[in-house]
């Protein structure tokens, strides 16, 4: 299961928050990423789905990293997956979410937060005023049917899938509804 806080440990070991700037412009953007070997592409699959489901703009790239180190095919060369988050906006709102989470690369954030959100609204670009996740509301039959699907003891992630939901939404309208999960102990 994906979570903010998993993704969090995730771009503090294996990913990078850097800064990207133009030649001929005196503006800078940060970037976002996390690089893993390909042989963890299903695990990366997963991590740019969940991104995607929470509107974060993400870029997918498969790509021969050389190394120092012989690979056990014989090989100096190690096929790599890299998720990149370039969109300015989708910076800021995957950052604002990892950032409680984050230990090493906190700082960083900070920086890149505070920095990108000053800029796109000075831009004064319409789409970019709202630097908030655009929310997808719940009905009313949304609702209902979370209900009978938590009642019939659909786990979370099963229940996301139904509702075309992030496994977030679920558990935090769960948590909105003051609905518990009852588990049993096998007596």
């Amino acid at each position: 299961m994906i979570t903010w806080a998993y993704l969090a440990g995730f771009i503090d070991g294996d990913g990078w928050i850097t800064v990207s700037k133009n030649k001929n412009c005196k503006t800078k953007r940060y970037l976002v990423g996390l690089t893993q070997s390909s042989r963890e592409r299903d695990k990366i699959e997963l991590i740019n789905k969940f991104l995607n489901d929470n509107e974060i703009k993400t870029g997918f790239i498969d790509r021969i990293s050389t190394t120092n180190i012989l690979q056990k095919n014989g090989s100096y060369c190690c096929p790599m997956v890299n998720i990149h988050i370039k969109e300015q906006r989708s910076v800021v709102v995957l950052l604002e979410f990892l950032y409680p989470f984050l230990l090493i690369k906190k700082d960083k954030a900070k920086e890149a937060i505070d920095y990108t959100k000053d800029r796109l609204l000075k831009r004064g670009d319409p789409k970019n005023k709202i630097l908030q996740i655009k929310r997808k509301y719940w009905k009313e039959s949304q609702i209902k049917e979370l209900i009978y699907l938590v009642g019939l003891g659909f786990s979370n992630q099963v229940i996301s899938e139904k509702l075309n939901r992030s496994i977030n939404s679920i558990g935090h309208k769960l948590y909105r509804l003051n609905i518990k999960r009852r588990f049993f102990n096998g007596k």
